[in-house]
């Protein structure tokens, strides 16, 4: 779910459901009697939690969650509230990857903290799995295959010349699961993410990443590949480098538009058939989205998010399909229901969830200090008006604010109190609530008394 940056903390838990294209009453069997191809190890689909879906994936220059951060790591210094952590998993179907209506699961996890200028996080995503029920050409039994890639990343960055520049990099360990009847076999390699986020003027923000080729090795002569001998091939996650360029006018509203170029990963094909290739060339795929926040009150909050990508399919033999996107989120006290769909032919994502807004919750409990929030505009606010209130540190420096974001010393004063609270809480002790972070209580100004003209210090 999106994170609002004047916040400082948000859990959002998704559940995706799959809408089937058709029905399929048969189990097909394999293709092919020996594998002898690599398995393809990226998908075009956006992902993320509904927000990111619903504008199409275009955040490489807008990388304000965990979700949106997935292609750019800079995002974790510069554009991050300042504890952010996510729970997100969805459920879609394309007839493109899988000839049955087997749903391909994808997740998110993560935890990022951003004492400015530095971000830290460590996050897990599923980027990639074909899966499905067929017959074995050799054995003739009915088996579940698998293949499917999780990442797991460490990402630092911090930003530099005041602030305007941010670097961010990410250590990827994927692990690699090849499953086919009772063979299971799993692999570990690593990999690395660059990202860079540049800040111009009226909040205008470029996005630049590389991700390096990762391939994940099999072992084709296992002798416990009996149902499909050489099952146990290389996973090749391709080369991305993307690009693209976002603009946050104020808290209300966001717009970015990216483009993705795709490394050739030849040799590769679908694990359902080994005849239909995957990735022969490279590709460029482009992506535009953006988020509104239409309305938003006290303790009422919501977000609309529309978008459009175009998918440049790296499958033989496929059309490419143009994506159609968009979303809703409704927040209400501490609780937070959204939706969003990623529609095309052959091609159906629909997510809905509920999540908590931990920090909301906490803040009730008086374990986390209540947080001055710029003031609310109601219905409809202006999505043009440039304003730094309720802006990251890194994305409003130097640009004068109603209400301070939180520092390095506040954080770490909360990090360090909340355990105590928490005890207190639990054994009925009541808690002292402390002073609002980074609010400076005013000091009163002392008059001194009337001067007069033979006071020597006049």
């Amino acid at each position: 779910m999106r994170v609002n940056l004047n916040r400082s903390f948000r859990l959002a838990i998704l559940v995706g459901f799959t809408l089937p294209v058709s029905a399929n009453a048969l189990v097909p069997t394999f293709p092919y009697s020996q594998r002898t191809k690599a398995y393809n190890g990226w998908s075009a689909g956006a992902r993320g939690d509904d927000t990111v879906i619903g504008m199409a994936g275009a955040t490489v220059a807008l990388p304000f969650n965990i979700g949106a951060s997935e292609l750019n790591p800079a995002g974790f210094a510069m554009l991050m509230g300042t504890v952010n952590a996510q729970i997100t998993g969805t459920e879609y179907t394309d007839r493109q990857i899988q000839n049955t209506d087997t749903p391909i699961k994808s997740t998110y996890y993560g935890l990022a903290v951003n004492p400015p200028p530095w971000g830290f996080a460590i996050t897990s995503f599923s980027p990639t799995l074909e899966n499905g029920t067929y017959v074995s050409p050799v054995t003739g039994k009915t088996v579940q295959a698998e293949v499917s890639v999780r990442e797991l990343e460490i990402s630092a960055g911090r930003m530099f010349l005041k602030n305007t520049f941010a670097l961010g990099l990410s250590l990827d360990l994927a692990k690699a699961n090849r499953q086919i009847g009772g063979a299971n076999e799993n692999t570990v390699s690593t990999g690395f993410k660059v990202g860079a986020l540049y800040k111009l003027p009226r909040h205008l923000t470029l996005g630049l990443s590389y991700s390096s080729q990762n391939t994940i090795r099999g072992n084709p002569n296992s002798a416990n590949q009996v149902d499909m001998p050489g099952f146990s091939q290389d996973i090749i996650m391709p080369t991305v480098i993307a690009a693209g360029i976002g603009w946050t006018p104020n808290r209300y509203f966001q717009l970015g538009a990216s483009v993705l170029f795709v490394a050739g990963t030849p040799n590769t094909a679908l694990l359902s058939d080994e005849s239909r290739d995957v990735g022969q060339y490279a590709t460029l795929q482009p992506r535009v989205g953006g988020t509104y926040t239409f309305f938003q009150f006290n303790h009422f909050k919501g977000d609309m998010a529309l978008g459009t990508y175009y998918e440049v399919s790296r499958i033989s033999s496929e059309r490419n399909r143009l994506h159609g996107t968009g979303s809703v989120d409704v927040n209400i006290y501490m609780f937070n229901t959204g939706i969003g769909i990623d529609h095309a032919n052959g091609y159906r994502n629909f997510v809905a969830g509920i999540g908590i807004d931990i920090i909301r919750a906490l803040r009730a409990l008086d374990i986390v200090p209540k947080d001055n929030l710029p003031p609310y505009n109601g219905v409809g606010p202006d999505p043009f008006k440039v304003s730094a209130d309720g802006l990251s540190a890194g994305l409003s420096y130097g640009e004068k604010k109603s209400v301070p974001n939180q520092s390095l010393g506040d954080v770490r004063q909360i990090i360090e109190d909340a355990p105590g609270k928490i005890s207190d809480k639990i054994q009925g002790k009541s808690i002292e609530p402390r002073p609002t972070p980074s609010v400076k209580p005013k000091r009163k100004k002392k008059k001194r008394p009337p001067v007069s003209r033979n006071d020597p210090r006049g």
